[in-house]
């Protein structure tokens, strides 16, 4: 037995709410926009982001093994009679692992662009107006923080945000920022700044873009539906008029995406070039003995040392070393003493 409606304002109200949310190339413009913007920037995060996780760890690792170098090479200056071989050969490993770090950090300048125009995250009151627990990503501020010196705003990655790096690069950033920070600093700024590791999740990411894009598209619905139940200003409301307001919407949206980005593109820094040097020993004529307090403010070992400690003079080692630069940059600078006195001069190449 089929029961049919007996009040007869049923079956208009269910017309009224098919024709309200039947779907319309208009109404879907917007929408569609929306999620083209939430799926480039998921898949701009999913790629980027641990590639910039990955080249801070690496710089990391690189910086530790460039200290180790430097220690070696601080032990053998400090020497009473240092071997000038093995500082040149200290410092060209010493540029090749400094080169290794400046590649490494070169992974932010270089695709920061990408990562920007990427995504909509930067208008945080957007995104998280519609909905606030939208798993943003997390990464933006130890990113930021670590290639910048700046402490960026937690409201950029939101109040539910999670890590798109993988946990390991997360706790090597983290060692890296206690690296090169003061600790009782640095752990304040950690604690305070930085939100706790937690992974996004697929089916929550896929949820919460559903349910922005059902927010926007019922919002569609209404900026369509209200000319047509309002029979009085129907005329004065065409979809031209409708498109206008809707492209003026987009064209807000990209103006207020490039005011914020050129804010903070003087905070970002560029590239790095990639330098290589070259080093010359230049032993001097004219030298001068080193005196006892002379030995100490070089921080000279010289406890076991008796013979004399020499140093060149007249000519300076920097007079020696402009002398031979052929209109080079001088980048490196050493006084060798010891039995033999020399220079050592590096120039880029």
């Amino acid at each position: 037995m089929i029961i049919k409606d007996t009040h007869p304002h049923v079956g208009k109200m269910r017309s009224n709410i098919k024709e309200f949310l039947k779907p319309t190339r208009y109404k879907l413009i917007i929408p569609v926009f929306v999620a083209l913007v939430l799926l480039i920037s998921l898949i701009t995060n999913l790629i980027l982001l641990p590639r910039m996780g990955e080249g801070v760890c690496n710089a990391f690792n690189s910086m530790q093994e460039y200290d180790a170098k430097r220690e070696f090479f601080l032990i053998e200056m400090t020497s009473a009679n240092p071997n000038t071989s093995k500082i040149i050969s200290e410092f060209k490993e010493m540029d090749i692992i400094n080169n290794q770090i400046l590649e490494s950090l070169n992974v932010f300048p270089e695709n920061v662009n990408l990562l920007k125009y990427g995504n909509i995250y930067y208008l945080d009151w957007l995104i998280y107006q519609v909905d606030s627990f939208y798993p943003g990503p997390c990464d933006f501020a130890p990113l930021f923080y670590t290639h910048t010196g700046a402490i960026m705003s937690t409201g950029i990655s939101g109040p539910n945000c999670r890590y798109y790096m993988t946990e390991e690069h997360y706790e090597c950033i983290l060692s890296f920022l206690m690296y090169r920070g003061s600790p009782k600093d640095m752990m304040y700024i950690l604690h305070s700044t930085f939100p706790l590791f937690t992974p996004p999740s697929l089916p929550r990411l896929l949820l919460h873009i559903s349910l922005i894009l059902l927010v926007i598209y019922l919002l569609m619905c209404v900026l369509f539906y209200l000319p047509k139940r309002f029979k009085s200003i129907s005329n004065f409301v065409p979809k031209a008029v409708v498109l206008f307001i809707m492209g003026l919407f987009l064209s807000s949206l990209l103006f207020l995406v490039i005011i914020y980005e050129k804010s903070i593109d003087p905070l970002i820094p560029g590239i790095q070039e990639i330098q290589n040097y070259e080093y010359h020993v230049m032993y001097c004529k004219d030298t001068k003995t080193l005196n006892s307090t002379e030995i100490q403010m070089r921080g000279i070992n010289a406890t076991d040392y008796n013979e004399p400690i020499l140093i060149c003079n007249n000519p300076s080692c920097r007079e020696i070393c402009e002398n031979i630069s052929q209109e080079r940059e001088l980048r490196t600078l050493i006084h060798i003493h010891g039995q033999k006195p020399s220079c050592i001069c590096g120039f880029e190449t």
